[in-house]
């Protein structure tokens, strides 16, 4: 199974060698390996795996000897009478300390419910490494869309200032023409607003890029304004394998989720099984060495040293009933686990078909935005010589402007969609890794 931090140790040595070129600034790769430390929600994931790696040498020491020393002293102070019949009693003082000391073993010969136990903690400590690794391909994937996110929102910054710009000059253009009586009001009034809207456009466009800075430092906790810019033209490919079906497969193999589940229900089988262990004997090793001094007023200033051993058997008789309403009730949760294992199942499924057909159609669209940015830079032009010729309005030119900023736009937001539907479709199935995040920054970063 091919999870997200299986190559980290080796992964440095790639890192370094990738960004050696690029000292002044960070990709993919390397906000990642960044969030790795420094994102809280990692941090939190990290040590939950280490509160659940724990189960495991908790549920062992069931199986393992136990020794305990008990060591008291009392002190006894008072008086004794002693009488016989026909004379009278004599009275002693008392006043002297009474001392215990005993060491025990208990060392277990068979226990079912500790061995349940114990194979109950073993599919608990697979939970918590498989949620680890879910942990991680989230971190990605999130990383991923917040640096996808700041990549898009720069670029829409540009063109809404790029926007704003030729509306202006169109605004200028129109109130000359207008001027030297060979334009109308109308189209300066519509000059003005489509720049006052673009205008609102470039405010809008500054607070989502301040949002999305934000966003990737909380994650990373690098300078957002050190990101390297990446290129708008890259050539995007068809997700291997090349069909769904193997996705799923792949998924239902490898998927953490569905791992997460499946030792749930490993766990709630033995929970199970450890409740039906109150309806077995248990059967230990026990052994004991004690030492008391002056134990009993008729023991006063005596020593008496003892060692015992022998197997001590427990047979259950009588619980009360709560035996079988703790079985009952932990079969109860196994059914619940399973529903749960079969309802990710069925998630898991959608998630790989909906990020499978967003990566390969996503070509088809990326191809289609490549065109319609094209025609809309010929319909520009063509419209541009229209208004020198007389036979379109200025109002056209903006239009025609509008729709090269507006494809323009919608193909930086396929291109990234595509981008992450590819390691989104990855992580279903279970098998994203470091290599991915180093393949897409050799990808889309300039050299």
């Amino acid at each position: 199974m091919a999870y997200f931090l299986d190559k980290r140790a080796g992964w440095l040595l790639v890192i370094g060698a990738m960004f050696a070129g690029h000292a002044s600034g960070f990709g993919l790769q390397e906000a990642y390996r960044a969030a790795l430390d420094y994102d809280s929600q990692y941090r939190a994931a990290r040590h939950e795996r280490e509160v659940g790696l724990q189960a495991e040498p908790m549920a062992r020491a069931g199986l393992l000897p136990s020794l305990s020393l008990n060591s008291g002293a009392t002190r006894y102070n008072g008086d004794r009478t002693v009488s016989s019949a026909g004379t009278p009693g004599t009275t002693e003082r008392l006043d002297y300390t009474s001392r215990q000391n005993s060491l025990n073993l208990r060392m277990p010969l068979y226990s079912y419910e500790a061995i349940s136990r114990y194979r109950q903690a073993e599919s608990q400590t697979a939970y918590a490494e498989s949620l680890f690794s879910v942990r991680g391909n989230e971190l990605a994937t999130r990383l991923a869309s917040a640096y996808f996110d700041l990549q898009l929102a720069m670029y829409t910054e540009e063109l809404a200032q790029a926007q704003v710009d030729a509306y202006q000059e169109q605004a200028r253009f129109a109130a000359r023409m207008f001027k030297g009586g060979e334009g109308t009001r109308t189209e300066v009034a519509e000059s003005e607003s489509l720049r006052d809207v673009a205008q609102a456009q470039l405010i809008d466009a500054r607070d989502q890029l301040d949002i999305a800075r934000r966003n990737l430092q909380v994650i990373t906790g690098l300078n957002p304004d050190a990101i390297l810019h990446l290129q708008q033209e890259f050539q995007p490919k068809l997700p291997q394998p090349a069909t769904v079906s193997e996705w799923i497969d792949l998924a239902g193999a490898n998927n953490p989720v569905l791992a997460v589940r499946r030792s749930a229900v490993e766990a709630s089988k033995q929970e199970v099984a450890r409740n039906q262990a109150g309806h077995f004997p248990r059967l230990d090793f026990v052994a004991s060495y004690s030492r008391s001094n002056s134990d009993s007023i008729n023991t006063i200033n005596q020593e008496i040293n003892t060692r015992s051993g022998g197997i001590q058997l427990t047979i259950p008789l009588f619980s009360g009933g709560y035996v079988n309403a703790a079985t009952d009730q932990a079969t109860a949760s196994l059914r619940k686990s399973e529903a749960d294992l079969d309802n990710e199942l069925n998630n898991v499924q959608i998630e790989v078909r909906r990020q499978f057909l967003a990566t390969s159609n996503g070509l088809a669209k990326i191809d289609a935005y490549v065109k319609a940015v094209k025609s809309s830079e010929i319909a520009l032009d063509g419209t541009r010589y229209g208004l020198k010729a007389g036979t379109r309005t200025n109002v056209d030119v903006l239009e025609a402007q509008r729709r090269v900023f507006s494809a323009k736009r919608d193909l930086a937001q396929a291109r990234y969609t595509y981008l992450l539907a590819s390691l989104k479709l990855k992580a279903a199935a279970g098998s994203l890794t470091e290599d991915d995040l180093s393949a897409i920054d050799k990808l889309i970063i300039q050299p």
